[in-house]
């Protein structure tokens, strides 16, 4: 397969996946790594495979942006609550901490 042939194939299966995306060079990326990591004797595989392959990418890729979103959104609230705890700290350092009955 060359470049051409590569283009012409790629844009096949970019088409029949109807992957959203702005990004058809990421998408085409995709699938060359996935050529990349096909076995000797696995040069026959139909346009289903690759089609099918393209969604599981993509569907993977939303699912770990909406995972690293939640992980941030934890984070900050870890930091906020490490904030609070040090200003605690702080005020209780400067004997300003309130008694316990």
């Amino acid at each position: 397969m060359g470049r051409t042939a590569f283009h012409a194939w790629s844009d096949r299966i970019i088409e029949s996946a109807q992957v959203p995306t702005s990004n058809l060079k990421s998408l085409k990326r995709i699938l060359a790594q996935m050529i990349t990591q096909l076995g000797a004797q696995e040069d026959k595989k139909p346009d289903a495979y690759f089609i099918q392959a393209m969604r599981a990418a993509a569907a993977k890729e939303v699912a770990f942006h909406i995972v690293d979103e939640f992980n941030q959104e934890k984070l900050a609230l870890i930091e906020g609550e490490k904030k609070k705890f040090a200003e605690s700290q702080a005020a209780c350092a400067e004997n300003a901490c309130p008694k316990s009955t």
